[in-house]
């Protein structure tokens, strides 16, 4: 084991270094001017081998094609890279209570989540094969269940049953938060545990 270690760290038959190929990510949330020191920053970072890319979560298509316009005005010579992700209002900020012994849900068959919706926010509409039934703790807004909509404000109770199109609305200009206890882990257990988009 030693000679082994020795060999790898002797500099016997290194004829010459080897090329690596680094990616400097910018990460962008908008196109500012911290945004473009960041992105003249990480120009200095990058050797000639190098490369550098913006990168956009994706969660309002209108709102990304603001962002491309802006970043091709800066003139950066960077790309800028757009990830589609249609759950990520969807999902966060989101979160699951857990036992603290395990990690696991609270109970092996339901889990309980707070779910904040930001101001004027709307959740993508999708499905799920569980059913969730909803506490909301803070904020007014609404839920269309496949074509009916529901408003509710705190202390209101709604369930979302399985296989239901549905998206929440915070239709105030205060966050709203809802809390959720849904039968995940045991479809997760039995495998029939879904999501997918329903726009």
């Amino acid at each position: 084991m030693a000679t082994e270690v020795a060999a790898e760290l002797s500099l016997g038959g290194l004829d010459q270094l080897p090329d690596f190929q680094h990616t400097v990510l910018v990460l962008v949330g908008d196109v500012h001017r911290g945004v473009v020191r960041a992105v003249q920053y990480a120009k200095t970072l990058a050797a000639p081998t190098a490369v550098v890319r913006g990168v956009y979560v994706e969660i309002d298509p209108a709102h990304t094609y603001r962002i491309e316009e802006r970043w091709a005005k800066c003139g950066f010579g960077v790309p800028l890279v757009v990830l589609a992700s249609p759950y990520r209002s969807l999902l966060r900020p989101l979160l699951e209570y857990v036992d603290p012994a395990s990690g696991g849900s609270l109970r092996p068959t339901v889990a309980c989540y707070l779910q904040l919706l930001r101001p004027r926010a709307r959740t993508r509409a999708h499905r799920e094969t569980s059913c969730a039934v909803y506490r909301v703790v803070q904020g007014r807004g609404a839920t269309t269940v496949d074509d009916q909509t529901f408003e509710w404000e705190p202390g209101d109770f709604f369930v979302v049953p399985p296989r239901a199109r549905h998206a929440h609305t915070n239709l105030g200009t205060e966050p709203a938060v809802l809390f959720t206890a849904q039968d995940v882990p045991m479809l997760k257990l039995l495998r029939l545990y879904r999501m997918e988009p329903a726009d």
